[in-house]
C-alpha cells in the first residue's frame, strides 16, 4: 500500500505542478500544497482534494452542561453531525485509550460465530508518552476470554519491547507458564508505534476517531472532513438501553466514499488525508483505519450520555464504489468485515495489563451487553 501511495504521489506532483504553475500566486496555502509533497500534502494520501481553512470545533454539545448526562428531552435537539465532531474531539484529546475489538473477516463468520471470536485484540496505549500493551486472545462461545494461551506485547519508545506467552494446560497436569521473550526477531512486537509499520500497528484506533492529537489538531482533522459534501453521514441520534439496562446514546455514521479529485471514488484514503493536516503522517502517528483507502464502513457508537465517548461501538466494512456510487463487482475483493470494540478511558495503562509473570492475565473483557447487532 505504501509503495501505491507513493507512485500516486509521485504522478501527482507532476500533473499538478502542470496546470497550477502559472497562476500559482493566485492559489491559497492549502491549494498549492497540493502535490508538493509535504506531510499534509492530500495527494500522498490519494485524494486531490485541498483543505480548507481550519475551523475551530466545539467540546461540549451547546445546551448541554458538561459533566451532566445527556438527556432524552436533550437529544431531540441535538444536531447529530456536532455529536459525532465533539465525541471525535473528546477522544482525540484522551491521554490513554484501552480497547478490546474482536474481529470477523466476513459477515458470514460474523453471523456464524458470534459472540465466539478467534481474533481479538486487547490494545491500550499511553499517547503522551507512546508506552503500549497488546494482548492477542480468543473470546469463547458463552463470551468470557479463553486463558489457554495468552499473547501480550509490552513496550514503549525507549527500551526493548517484550513478548510474553501465558500457556496453561488443559489438563491440569502441569503449571500454567509464562514464556517471556526480549524483541522477539520473528514477531511484529518490536515494530508496534513504530513509524510507519502498518501490520504492527493494526487496531491502534476505532477505524475513525484519531488519538494523541491537541484541540487544534482535531479541529484541522474534522475540517477537513467536514467539507467534502456527503463522506461522513451521520443519522439522528437516539437512546437505547443494554440488555443490563444502563442507557447508551446510539449515533450511527456511516463514510461513503466520495469522489477523490483523480477520476476515482475513495473513503479511507479521505481519513488518512484529513489526519495528516495535523502535519503529522497517519502512517507514523500511527493511525490505523484496517480497511482499504477505497472502502467506507457503517459504524454504530454506543456512547456514555455523560462523557460522550464511546463505551461499546460495532463497524462494518464496506465495498469500493465506482464513479456512478454503485459497488465494484470487478477485480479483486475487498474483505468485507465486522469489528465489536469496547472501550475505556483511563488515565494510566494499568500496572496488570503490562504483567508477563504470575498468574493469567485479568483482561477488562465486558460481556457484549445488547442484542446481535446487525449493519449489513
Amino acid at each position: 500500500m505504501l509503495v501505491l501511495v507513493a507512485v500516486l504521489g509521485f504522478v501527482g506532483t507532476a500533473i499538478v505542478r502542470s496546470w497550477m504553475s502559472p497562476s500559482a500566486r493566485d492559489l491559497t496555502p492549502a491549494e498549492a500544497d497540493l502535490g508538493s509533497g509535504s506531510v499534509t500534502d492530500p495527494i500522498r494520501y490519494a485524494v486531490n482534494v485541498p483543505a480548507r481553512e481550519s475551523r475551530q470545533y466545539p467540546m461540549d454539545l451547546p445546551g448541554v452542561q458538561p459533566g451532566t448526562a445527556l438527556t432524552n428531552q436533550q437529544l431531540g435537539g441535538v444536531d447529530p453531525r456536532t455529536l459525532l465532531w465533539v465525541t471525535l474531539k473528546r477522544q482525540a484529546q484522551r491521554p490513554v485509550t484501552d480497547s478490546i475489538s474482536r474481529w470477523y473477516g466476513s459477515i458470514n463468520e460474523y453471523e456464524q460465530s458470534y459472540p465466539a471470536a478467534h481474533t481479538s485484540i486487547r490494545s491500550a496505549i499511553d499517547w503522551r508518552t507512546r508506552e503500549f500493551t497488546r494482548d492477542d486472545v480468543k473470546i469463547n462461545g458463552d463470551n468470557t476470554i479463553d486463558t489457554y494461551v495468552i499473547f501480550r506485547c509490552v513496550g514503549s519508545p525507549t527500551g526493548a519491547a517484550r513478548e510474553g506467552t501465558f500457556q496453561q494446560n488443559r489438563s491440569g497436569d502441569r503449571e500454567a507458564t509464562w514464556k517471556v521473550v526480549e524483541n522477539p526477531p520473528t514477531s511484529n512486537c518490536p515494530l508496534r508505534m513504530k513509524p510507519g509499520k502498518l501490520v504492527a500497528n493494526n487496531h491502534v484506533t476505532d477505524g475513525l476517531a484519531p488519538y494523541g492529537l491537541s484541540p487544534e489538531g482535531a479541529d484541522k482533522f474534522i475540517s477537513y472532513l467536514d467539507q467534502v459534501t456527503d463522506l461522513i453521514q451521520v443519522d439522528r441520534p437516539q437512546a437505547v438501553a443494554s440488555t443490563d439496562g444502563k442507557r447508551y446514546i446510539q449515533l450511527d455514521v456511516t463514510l461513503v466514499p466520495q469522489s477523490d479529485g483523480m477520476d476515482d471514488r475513495k473513503g479511507a484514503a479521505f481519513l488518512n488525508a484529513a489526519f495528516a493536516q495535523t502535519g503529522k503522517s497517519p502512517f507514523d502517528q500511527p493511525y490505523s483505519i484496517n480497511i482499504g483507502v477505497h472502502q467506507g464502513f457503517k459504524k454504530r457508537y454506543l456512547l456514555d450520555p455523560v462523557t460522550l465517548l464511546p463505551a461499546y461501538s460495532v463497524t462494518l466494512s464496506t465495498p469500493r464504489l465506482d464513479l456512478h456510487g454503485a459497488p465494484v463487482t470487478t477485480g479483486p475483493q475487498p474483505e468485507i468485515s465486522y469489528s465489536l470494540d469496547q472501550h475505556t478511558w483511563p488515565e494510566t495503562i494499568e500496572p496488570d495489563a503490562k504483567r508477563t509473570e504470575g498468574g493469567p492475565p485479568a483482561i477488562p473483557h465486558h460481556a457484549w451487553p445488547f442484542d446481535k447487532i446487525r449493519l449489513h
